[in-house]
């Protein structure tokens, strides 16, 4: 609980509100993936291609499918 505490501190981001659970896994997912080069509540920035994906507004999952769908396009 406290490394999460200091990547929500790190990344300047508050807790997660509605689903506390399910907002960590985004957040730990999109830090242990080796293709995101950095990340934020606007959007992933990728370490391939370096475009940055909008993931805003949405709900977790959905950040997520918005991201896995970057990487299936990705190209270097």
């Amino acid at each position: 609980r406290m490394v999460l505490q200091a990547h929500f501190r790190k990344r300047n981001v508050g807790p997660p509100r509605n689903n506390p659970t399910g907002g960590v896994l985004w957040m730990l997912r999109l830090e242990l993936d080796p293709q995101c080069q950095s990340w934020n509540r606007e959007g992933v920035s990728c370490r391939i291609c370096g475009e940055d994906t909008p993931i805003d507004n949405a709900h977790h999952n959905l950040r997520l499918d918005m991201w896995e769908n970057h990487k299936l396009l990705c190209s270097e």
